[in-house]
């Protein structure tokens, strides 16, 4: 008899639903596991490479040194860029005002250094005027800030090209109150557009040159002899760390645009890689707990199997079929349900992963690792542990587990 027969004249004991079920439980959570560190870890490594913010430091003026301090600051090593803070940003309300869009865009201090690494379109130069890079996925409002707002994007397929007009304002002091003195209007043309996911922006965020952010915001100033603190961008994520160093050596206050809890982050990562470490024991305890129960209630069979002459490797491998054919199952399974599991929670969470800048993306070499982690490597084990149980005497067994 060959195992193909054997298979086939005992169909009836080969699935065990119990185990099927377990095994697909248990991979389900594998696979997620598995999708969720995938994303969490590439989300931190794409922030860190592409978003220049986690190399700013927003560093206080000191009132006791020359210049707040700009001079001392200009002598710390790896620092690529320093601007006025005042110089930030500009939240001013445009043209696509209407019944869909409050019209506030935040316009962003654009040098080539804190400009995003890939755009779709042109780069501007420092010294123009009249452009802005704009996200693809553009939502000019104020809800950009709103994780409850009903997010209609302008389509990103016309956007370059298209232009859009900001007002701005000059002042003066009257009676201690600030008085409007003349409004300005100032058009802008969109030459680029990138991924405000990469930079963790909202979607109302554009870029403009230093030349017009400098020209908006020195006409809307109306003391022009305030204190304001500077802004540093940092040549390289390794150096940030040796910046701030030199800061506290310089008894600067400062803070970092975006920084992560490398501590928290690590444990993260570390856990999940704990659980599914776990998962993978447990399903490797649960399948030997059914082949087990499976002998124990075989053992007839195998008694006549080994009476007429069939071999140990021949039953261990009518168990490792069995075994496989319930575990590939569980596998199609999970699949199946871990698609769907992602899906609804990026339809869920959609928003709050927008606001995060985090992207959910259902990595497919998961599979691969799901496959050799439930399907191979118990198969492996299974079929050496199978070779060596049914070498027993099998009314010691039987007496065993009683």
């Amino acid at each position: 008899m060959k195992i193909a027969d054997y298979i086939i004249l005992n169909r009836k004991n080969i699935f065990n639903v119990t185990q099927i079920i377990f095994t697909a439980i248990f991979t389900l959570l594998l696979l997620l596991l598995l999708n969720f560190r995938f994303n969490f870890v590439n989300y931190l490594n794409k922030s860190e490479i592409t978003n220049p913010w986690f190399r700013v430091i927003v560093v206080g003026a000191n009132l006791d040194k020359k210049n707040n301090g700009l001079d001392e600051l200009k002598t710390i090593k790896n620092i690529e860029l320093i601007y006025s803070s005042q110089y930030d940003f500009a939240s001013l309300e445009s043209s696509y005002k209407n019944e869909i869009y409050d019209g506030y865009v935040e316009l962003n201090y654009g040098d080539k250094s804190l400009l995003p690494k890939n755009i779709i379109g042109n780069y501007f130069k420092e010294t123009d005027s009249g452009v802005a890079i704009c996200p693809s996925n553009f939502f000019p409002s104020s809800d950009a800030y709103n994780l409850n707002a009903d997010f209609k994007f302008l389509d990103a397929n016309n956007l370059i090209g298209t232009s859009f007009d900001v007002n701005y304002y000059s002042y003066s002091e009257s009676n201690n109150k600030y008085i409007t003195d003349k409004t300005y209007s100032k058009t802008f043309k969109i030459i680029g557009l990138y991924n405000n996911e990469d930079l963790m922006l909202p979607s109302n965020n554009c870029f403009i040159s230093p030349k017009d952010m400098i020209e908006i915001i020195d006409t809307g100033t109306v003391i022009n002899d305030g204190v304001y603190g500077f802004t540093l961008v940092v040549d390289d994520i390794e150096n940030v760390k040796k910046v701030q160093a030199d800061l506290e050596k310089l008894k600067f206050n400062y803070s970092i645009k975006i920084e992560y809890d490398t501590t928290l982050l690590k444990n993260i990562v570390n856990i999940t890689n704990a659980v599914i470490i776990s998962i993978v024991i447990i399903m490797l305890l649960i399948n030997i707990n059914f082949l087990k129960k499976n002998i124990i209630r075989n053992y007839n069979d195998i008694g006549i199997l080994f009476t007429i002459g069939y071999s140990t490797k021949f039953v261990s491998l009518t168990y490792l079929i069995q075994l496989l054919a319930n575990n590939i199952i569980s596998y199609t399974v999970a699949i199946i349900l871990s698609m769907l599991s992602l899906n609804i929670i990026k339809m869920t969470f959609k928003k709050v992963m927008l606001s995060l800048a985090y992207t959910i993306v259902y990595n497919y070499f998961t599979l691969v690792i799901a496959f050799c982690l439930v399907v191979i490597v118990p198969s492996i084990y299974y079929f050496v542990y199978t070779y060596k149980l049914v070498n027993k005497n099998i009314i010691n067994l039987v007496k065993s587990e009683e």
